[in-house]
């Protein structure tokens, strides 16, 4: 019996220690791969961009303090290519690398974080969770490290050393590099001094949302240099003491750094009352000049939180961008194809009725390109009376409307220059050696003769097709290059060219087997012999 007992013994002792390794084991492992770690958050769109550049323009691997909340928040491409966060490189200076990425529920729970968090940049949190050799992180629980800040002054601002000092707040602008700063005012409705900084000779900003009638601070250094307040009358230079009281603005002033170039001009906003405020910018070479860049930013006064950064153009880039496209890609198409369902085709000795019968289609065909061309007309005086301010950027857009318009014009002239219908000739008596007249010509503005007409069809739908091609083709540029203007945004009208380009894609597809079907199908007289040999 002292044997087995021995056994039994050694069995156990051997079990218990085979226990004790498994718990070591597994706590060397939680102590491995369990941890926390703060730094950066990036989203990873952003971070894999060419040179870890963001959409806003920010350094991420030089300067990822740069990285604006409205970056990480609300691109959609940056909701949804997930989140991760940043260390310290392995090099000198103040390079980064991205530590870990995170897991489904690490990306919900960034999303919670930066829609709920004030922060406007310097965007760090500290994560906890389990780290994977492939470089995920199954996160535990995400914390703003800034919170405690944001709360300290008031809401969405930040205590970085890029906040201009005797400010509590600022945001990067879009248009060369210019800054919004500001105070939170002492109680709700109080005052709030408000200062841009951005490069050129004359800075300025003012409240609203457009130019007319809004109030503004402008800084120059022409002359003697100064700031002054004036009140906009519509898209033209300020008269001199036109803001007269009660002014919503006071007590200008500006600064100008030689070094840099900058030139900051700042002014007391005395009614804070309506948030969040509007507030327009612009930098011009000289004042009263033409300006160079301009934008506008929805800032929350009271509270610090930035709404929204964007460009003034922004709403007059889609509404030009939404009028071409409706007129390449749906209105003046569906006039053609109008004409072409309406009309006969021969083929060979047959002729092919047309589906819409005369003269509905033509008149269907006319007002169609009616309302083309006062969607045109608008879509073109945006673009010649809004859009010469902007940076000279190589790209074919404009270049291509111009050929459009101008092949445009030349379809309008074909109209109006239309050779008439040849009338056929009515004698006084019947002629019995002719039974089929010739026609009479009728000259159309008494020096077009109506024989040229043949040639006119055939050059107004060659024109046709060309002028649509290169409207379509500028509609898809148009789209582009929005993308490339305001890349934060989704871009819809990208997305409705796409679908719009596949919708009558299909239905030329689908006339042009409509066609083909009748080619081939047997003439209305062979099909009634078969019928008849059938019964």
């Amino acid at each position: 019996a002292r044997p087995k007992a021995t056994k039994r013994n050694m069995v156990a002792t051997m079990s218990g220690r085979m226990v004790l390794l498994t718990v070591i084991l597994a706590a060397l492992t939680t102590a491995v791969t369990s941890l926390t770690h703060s730094g950066y958050l990036v989203d990873m769109f952003c971070w894999e961009k060419p040179g870890h550049l963001a959409i806003d323009g920010s350094r991420l691997a030089d300067a990822p303090q740069e990285h604006t909340m409205h970056c990480l928040r609300d691109p959609p491409q940056c909701r949804r290519g997930g989140y991760g966060v940043l260390r310290s490189g392995p090099g000198a200076g103040s390079n980064f690398e991205l530590a870990y990425t995170f897991d489904a529920e690490g990306n919900r729970l960034a999303l919670a974080l930066v829609d709920s968090s004030p922060t406007i940049d310097n965007v760090t949190v500290t994560v906890t969770g389990t780290a994977r050799s492939d470089g995920v992180m199954a996160v535990e629980s995400l914390a703003d490290d800034n919170a405690g800040a944001a709360a300290r002054t008031g809401g969405n601002c930040d205590a970085a050393a890029n906040v201009p000092a005797g400010f509590d707040c600022v945001v990067n602008l879009p248009g060369n590099q210019m800054r919004l700063a500001w105070t939170l005012p002492n109680t709700t409705g109080g005052e709030s001094t408000v200062q841009v900084t951005g490069p050129g000779a004359w800075v300025g900003f003012g409240l609203g949302s457009e130019m007319a009638g809004s109030p503004i601070a402008v800084g120059f250094s022409s002359g003697s240099g100064g700031a002054r307040v004036y009140r906009l009358s519509g898209n033209v230079a300020p008269a001199d003491g036109s803001c007269a009281d009660p002014c919503p603005l006071k007590n200008p002033g500006m600064t100008f750094n030689a070094t840099s170039g900058e030139m900051s001009v700042y002014a007391t906003v005395l009614d804070t009352t309506k948030q969040p405020l509007g507030f327009i910018y612009a930098a011009g070479p000289g004042w009263k000049a033409y300006h160079a860049s301009r934008g506008l930013a929805q800032v929350n006064l009271v509270s610090g939180g930035v709404d929204r950064v964007r460009s003034l153009l922004f709403d007059r880039h889609q509404l030009h961008g939404t009028l071409m496209i409706a007129t390449w890609m749906a209105v003046i198409p569906s006039a053609s194809l109008v004409a072409r369902l309406g009309k006969s085709i021969t083929v060979g000795s047959r002729v092919l009725p047309g589906l819409i019968p005369t003269p509905h289609w033509f008149y269907a065909h006319l007002a169609l390109h009616l309302a083309g061309a006062v969607l045109f007309v608008y879509g073109v005086h945006l673009a010649l009376t809004e859009f010469n301010s902007l940076p000279n950027v190589a790209h074919h857009h404009a270049a291509v409307g111009r050929v459009v318009i101008g092949l445009w014009c030349a379809q309008v002239a074909l109209g109006l220059l239309r050779p008439n219908k040849p009338h056929p000739h009515k004698p006084s008596s019947p002629s019995p050696s002719s039974l089929s007249p010739p026609p009479s010509d009728s000259k159309r503005l008494g020096i077009i003769p109506s024989s040229w007409r043949p040639a006119f069809e055939m050059l107004h739908r060659a024109l046709a097709l060309v002028t649509i091609a290169c409207g379509v083709t500028n509609c898809v540029t148009g789209s582009l290059r929005f993308d490339k203007l305001y890349p934060a945004e989704d871009n819809v009208m990208l997305k409705v060219t796409g679908g719009l380009a596949g919708t009558f894609g299909a239905v030329i597809v689908g006339y042009c087997g409509y066609v083909v079907a009748l080619c081939f199908a047997p003439p209305p007289d062979k099909l009634a012999g078969d019928r008849d040999v059938e019964l």
